[in-house]
């Protein structure tokens, strides 16, 4: 019972490989790859609630070298296995319904093996932050715009509690400027000694994918001397307005969504001794008109979803000294998507890229769409590739060879999903016909049967293969993909020319035979009666005669035989033979005329008497036997 489920899934996939080896233990096509996919632990894959799991992309994924791969996934503490999820070629897809916070295994499996691979899916949550205060009493709990009372000289100890999916990063800002602190597990923010210039606001924000999110409290010091207060508001006198950078890039929002996060690294020109504030006013473009459904809390600007548009904006801040601008652009989130382009040709699902010739180079478009910019990956078989890439050629092979060819995938991946497309490359060859005239040489056709010529070829596209049919001045032909058979019944003889032409996208070729057709006849005795009886009598001459009806085609050559042996000696159609006493024990001869088309036979079965009919019955067998 103290099995894992990993260890549980290998032991029933073994028992599964085992039943089905004998199947397909005979067959030779089959590569015994092992399943391999890599890495074997992705660590953790943020998703959003309620979305589906996109973008869980392996390196390598191969071993399906002539057997299918199996895939599956599961659930790691409720044993369960998943059923809405996809894996096409090397990415994992898990529908909304299926997505909870927990430990997944994908198992992959042929016939031969088994590998495993896991990950844990966290929800994507955006960040929060709570600042405590290290006091006389321990640390206490700062809310926002809190005002933390300390004297000159004192230590200051501030202690952050964060949450957020993925792990939010701390900045920090005093009165508007950024500043440096070191976080570690017990502080975020020290001052060893307070002096009379760290009194102020203090901002620290959080950030993540998801957004960003700040909290603020003020350090006031308690006795400030009249010296040193006069001296502070002489150094912080009103000054113009600053806010910095004065050009924040791209901010990328989702639609229907507030858009959280848009912080800058300072924004100055209040002064909370003299009761100087600043004016910020934020609109669409340098001459759009104003929005007001926003708030610019410390350094973070906050846009209400009503009046979020995609489009450039500019935020300027004024005090009575002057104004100062920002300006920044919005652009929705977008899943990706992407096209390849093969000489302004779209190439849809796997389809060919023909290649005439080795060496030579090959170079595809992609056509991206999606935001943030996706992440291309390219797999050739499953297997991750680094493929070298030229502004809108994505894709590139400069010397293309022959394991260049197959089927290759591109994956565009970015925080909002993926897309993929694929495509398969191919060399061309020139057709290649196979042993056509070195299979038909002056064919002999006995009793008018069938001619039967075949033509064979291969290439890349696939050939057209033809037999060209030269007779009497006449041409015939026939035609077919790979190959194709030519049949005719021979009537008489002839002699012919026979051709084989193969043609494709990257040329013709062509194999020309010169065949002499002729008629064959086997050969026929002019006895109708295959059993003679011959009288014969002790050391008298006899002669036998195997004599023959017509002509045959080519010429017969005849054998005899006494009994079951064979006689060598005899090599003519008459044999002039005296019998003795040993050729009467009732043995008969036998001659077998034969040429390529077929054979006929005779029996002399001798007769001294009454024992002629004994002669007959012991060797009839022999005589079926010979005919």
């Amino acid at each position: 019972m103290g099995h894992s489920l990993f260890e549980s899934v290998v032991v029933l996939t073994s028992v599964l490989v085992a039943v089905q080896w004998p199947a397909i233990k005979g067959n030779k096509d089959i590569s015994r790859e092992s399943p391999i996919i890599l890495p074997s632990d992705l660590g953790d894959i943020f998703v959003q609630k309620g979305k589906d799991a996109y973008g869980i992309c392996y390196q390598v994924v191969s071993g399906n070298n002539g057997l299918p791969l199996v895939t599956k996934g599961y659930m790691n503490r409720q044993v369960t296995k998943l059923y809405k999820f996809t894996f096409d070629g090397s990415c994992l897809n898990i529908t909304a319904r299926d997505v909870t916070e927990d430990r997944y295994m994908v198992s992959v499996s042929n016939l031969f093996d088994l590998t495993t691979a896991t990950f844990r899916l966290v929800y994507c949550e955006v960040p929060g932050i709570h600042v405590y205060f290290k006091g006389n009493s321990g640390y206490e709990r700062v809310d926002d715009y809190d005002r933390i009372w300390v004297n000159l000289g004192d230590r200051v100890d501030v202690q952050c509690k964060k949450s957020g999916a993925p792990r939010p990063d701390l900045t920090w800002f005093h009165d508007g400027r950024f500043i440096r602190s070191v976080e570690t597990k017990q502080r975020c923010l020290t001052i060893a000694r307070v002096s009379a210039r760290d009194h102020g606001r203090y901002t620290v924000v959080a950030r993540n994918t998801e957004g960003a999110t700040q909290t603020s409290f003020y350090l006031w010091i308690n006795v400030f001397p009249v010296h040193i207060q006069a001296r502070v508001r002489q150094e912080t006198s009103v000054e113009r307005p600053t806010i910095v950078p004065s050009n924040l890039g791209t901010v990328l929002a989702r639609k229907g969504n507030d858009v959280t996060g848009i912080c800058f690294e300072a924004v100055t020109g209040s002064d909370i001794w003299r009761g100087v504030r600043l004016t910020v006013r934020l609109r669409r473009g340098p001459r759009g008109r104003n929005i007001t459904n926003f708030v610019l809390e410390g350094i973070c600007l906050h846009i209400f979803a009503k009046g979020v548009k995609n489009g450039s904006y500019v935020i300027s801040v004024y005090n009575v000294n002057g104004h100062a601008n920002s300006t920044f652009r919005l652009i929705y989130f977008e899943v990706p998507d992407i096209r390849l382009y093969y000489f302004g040709r779209v190439l849809v699902n796997k389809q060919n890229i023909t290649i005439t010739a080795e060496s030579a180079s090959v170079a595809v478009e992609c056509e991206l769409s999606g935001t943030p910019t996706p992440v291309l990956r390219w797999y050739h078989h499953g297997r991750a590739i680094n493929i070298a890439g030229n502004g809108k050629e994505c894709f590139m092979i400069t010397n293309v060879s022959a394991s260049d060819a197959g089927v290759y995938t591109v994956v565009a991946t970015n925080t909002e999903g993926f897309a993929q497309a694929n495509f398969s490359l191919q060399l061309s060859e020139l057709p290649k016909i196979y042993h056509f005239c070195t299979s038909f040489n002056d064919t002999l056709n006995c009793n008018r049967k069938h001619l039967e010529l075949r033509c064979s070829a291969s290439g890349i596209p696939s050939p057209v293969v033809g037999i060209n049919v030269h007779m009497s001045g006449d041409t015939s032909s026939s035609s077919n993909l790979h190959s194709v058979t030519y049949r005719e019944i021979v009537r008489n003889a002839s002699k012919r020319n026979f051709t084989c032409s193969a043609s494709n996208n990257y040329g013709t070729v062509s194999e020309t035979c010169t065949i002499r057709i002729e008629i064959g006849r086997p050969p026929v005795l002019a006895s109708k009666d295959h059993n003679t009886t011959v009288r014969v009598v002790e050391n008298k001459t006899h002669i036998f005669n195997c004599s023959l009806a017509s002509h045959p085609f080519p010429s017969a050559s005849v054998t005899w035989f006494q009994g079951h042996v064979e006689k060598t000696e005899w090599r003519n159609f008459s044999i002039v033979e005296v019998i003795t006493r040993a050729d009467m024990h009732m043995v008969p001869f036998t001659c077998r005329v034969s040429n390529d088309c077929g054979h006929d036979a005779r029996t002399f079965i001798l007769d001294v008497g009454g024992n002629s009919i004994c002669t007959i019955s012991l060797w009839a067998s022999l005589i079926t036997l010979l005919h």
